[in-house]
């Protein structure tokens, strides 16, 4: 039976393989079930295409065993698989679940008008694909694998999506207005060379092109805008007349501080011609410094700005016993052969005798701050600081006025210069603390007599012709430059004590001068008040 079997299966591939080959269209089929015997009824058909379906029988695979041409039209019904070389050159149409191929495959289509799917389907590549030419109405179409674009790919009103988009060359064409949300600018053109204004996720606009002159203003709020001339110096706040002053050939002049001989002052708002009307100078805006001077217990003192100096003011640290202040005193030897203003200050009482001035000046920039002490006990004598050297105002000759100290004695005393740079430091520090300059000394400091240092050239309070400042640049050899440093709790204490003990010796030495006045009145026979009386 077996053997009737294989041999009709035989005789039907022939069959079905010489009636396909005849290149008819098959339109009569029947579906040979397991088991079933062919017979010339069915077979003899006529010269129409015949459509077959064969299932397995009895186990046999038949799929390797048949093969089908055909030239015309073909259709298959049902799941088809069709494995190894596959060439359709007809109208090739399957109305079940056809798979092409086992995965190594490669299916050639060769169409030179392209492909067209009716109606749109769903395509799902696993692998690499490489397509040319032009498809229309895919449908979905999934591709985990490289999708190779040889033509054109029309994608219709739906969008391409895609994780990462690499464009390596070309152009891309066709995008009008890509938002800026999307990385564009939301607009078709720009002005060209006018600034680009943002607007958030708004399109970008663009100004019109600055005219000659004009820049842009922002009011901190809303868009900047152009502006030139009155209305732009307005706005960033140099309005002529308001914020500055226009040119002017004369202003010009006057800039080095003088003026030419072209130059002329208008005098107008003068008194006669020469002097400025009531009311219109605050003394308070001229540029002053002070001078001030101390010592213990008398000296002759020179007042820097001389014949710039207000009146000196006075203040002695003890306020009893006697005490003296006058223009000199002293033999001739100690004063110098040279007009100055000089002050002698004297008191009995141990205390510090102290004298400040104010002076007109047109420098400030250093600080002189001098002192002189006893060679052998180390304290200080006398102090004098100002913002110029002694000789500004007086006579002006360095030569003639080389410090300030009018009794210098260089037997017995040294004269100390304060370094340039802790100078002027000590003095913005007694203006914040609302103090002098040598009251701040007195309570803070004392002399670092550890070391010396080099002079550094001062200004000495006068200019040049050529308005340059004219430095000090040498100073006496005898004159030590040094530092000071503040004073511990021990060094106030101990300093007190001292000026304590002179206090108390000028008190016995008073009450012993007392008891001898006395006695030497009783020996008289008078009354203090008629010897007061007397001596008057």
């Amino acid at each position: 039976m077996k053997k009737i079997k294989v041999f009709l299966i035989a005789f039907m591939v022939l069959l079905v393989t010489t009636k396909l080959s005849l290149g008819a269209d098959i339109s009569k089929s029947h579906v040979w079930a397991d088991g079933e015997i062919p017979t010339a009824a069915l077979w003899n058909g006529n010269e129409d295409p015949l459509y077959t379906t064969i299932n397995d029988i009895e186990g046999d695979n038949l799929a390797t065993d048949i093969a089908i041409s055909t030239s015309g039209a073909c259709t298959f019904s049902g799941t088809n698989t069709l494995s190894g070389a596959t060439t359709v050159s007809g109208t090739f149409a399957a109305t079940g679940n056809s798979s092409i191929g086992n995965g190594a495959d490669t299916l050639t289509i060769n169409c030179s008008s392209g492909i067209t799917y009716t109606p749109a389907a769903t395509w799902t590549f696993t692998d690499a694909q490489t397509v040319s030419g032009t498809w229309a109405n895919l449908g979905n179409v999934t591709t985990t694998g490289t999708f190779g674009l040889g033509g054109k790919l029309t994608a219709g009103a739906n969008e391409i999506e895609c994780s990462n988009v690499d464009i390596t060359g070309g152009s891309v064409t066709g995008i009008t207005d890509l938002t800026v949300a999307d990385g564009g600018t939301g607009a078709s053109t720009l002005t060209d060379g006018g600034v680009l204004l943002g607007s958030e996720t708004g399109a970008i606009t663009a100004m019109s092109v600055l005219a000659d002159g004009e820049m842009i203003v922002g009011d901190g709020t809303t868009d900047p805008v152009a502006e030139s001339g009155a209305t732009l110096r307005a706005s960033i706040g140099v309005a002529i007349g308001t914020n500055v002053q226009a040119y002017d050939a004369q202003l010009d002049d006057l800039a080095d501080g003088s003026l030419s001989g072209a130059g002329t002052v208008n005098t107008s708002a003068l008194t006669g011609s020469t002097y400025l009307p009531d009311n219109t100078v605050d003394t308070t805006a001229l540029k002053t410094a002070t001078s001030e001077v101390s010592t213990t217990p008398a000296a002759n003192l020179t007042l820097t700005g001389g014949q710039y100096c207000h009146l000196p003011q006075t203040k002695w640290s003890i306020t009893w016993g006697n005490i003296e202040a006058k223009l000199a005193q002293g033999s001739g030897y100690t004063l110098w052969n040279s007009y100055t203003t000089n002050i002698y200050l004297y008191g009995n009482s141990g205390g510090t005798n102290s004298a400040i001035t104010l002076y007109h000046t047109a420098s400030g920039e250093d600080y002189w701050l001098w002192l002189i002490i006893d060679k052998s006990t180390k304290e200080v004598i006398s102090m004098s600081g100002a913002s110029d050297h002694p000789a500004y105002g007086n006579g002006g000759d360095f030569d003639k006025v080389l410090h300030p100290f009018r009794d210098y004695n260089p037997d017995t005393q040294d004269i100390i210069l304060i370094e340039k740079d802790q100078a002027k430091a000590i003095q913005q520090e007694a203006k914040e603390k609302n103090l002098s300059v040598l009251e701040l000394v007195d309570n803070e400091y004392k002399i670092d007599l550890s070391k010396t240092y080099e002079y550094k050239p001062i200004h000495s309070g006068q200019f040049s012709p050529d308005k340059k400042p004219v430095l000090v640049e040498v100073i006496p050899d005898y004159v030590q430059v040094r530092r000071l440093a503040l004073m511990n709790d021990d060094d106030k204490i101990f300093k007190q004590g001292k000026i304590d003990a002179r206090v108390m010796q000028l008190e016995a030495k008073k009450q012993s001068e007392e008891v001898k006045k006395s006695t030497l009145l009783k020996k008289l026979g008078i009354t203090k008040e008629e010897a007061e009386l007397l001596f008057k």
